[in-house]
């Protein structure tokens, strides 16, 4: 287990950051393995939808809830990701919650971690293209700049 520094058991519970890229099969499975690693009490994966859409004058177009059919559709998608790589790491069933938020996402990641008194956050050091990261900031920088808890970047070897 790993000793935080207040001198207590550090995480127990952790939040996990994930997008629909490629790169975040590889964070399920560093996240699932910690599991066992760390013997944690609780791991929640969060997604957060992006309130605003693109459109030819820019980004705007603000929505506060998920459609329904789209909110199935990810649901779907995630716990099939998740489901794939406990069977691809042939570990036995894994209990964990899957949040799905709309919102900007770094603010959206420490508002939950915030409310749910994790001790770690994970979350990938990318996600989105270079060009998108360049206009809207990095999510993963603006977590580690305000989370009320350690976050762990994710790097994998390449």
């Amino acid at each position: 287990m790993i000793i935080g520094e207040r001198g207590g058991k550090m995480g127990d519970k952790i939040l996990v950051a994930i997008d629909e890229s490629s790169f975040s099969e590889s964070l399920v499975e560093y996240a699932l393995s910690s599991w066992y690693r760390y013997d944690l009490e609780k791991i929640v994966f969060i997604h957060v939808v992006e309130g605003r859409v693109p459109t030819r004058a820019g980004w705007n177009i603000n929505f506060k809830e998920i459609e329904p059919s789209l909110e199935e559709e990810l649901l779907k998608k995630f716990h099939d990701m998740i489901g794939s790589t406990v069977e691809k790491m042939k570990l036995r069933e894994i209990p964990y919650e899957l949040i799905l938020k709309v919102g900007e996402p770094s603010s959206t990641i420490v508002e939950v971690s915030e409310k749910g008194d994790f001790d770690l956050i994970v979350i990938g050091h990318k996600g989105l293209s270079n060009i998108e990261r360049f206009f809207i900031g990095s999510v993963a920088a603006n977590v580690v700049r305000h989370a009320p808890c350690s976050v762990h970047v994710y790097r994998p070897k390449d």
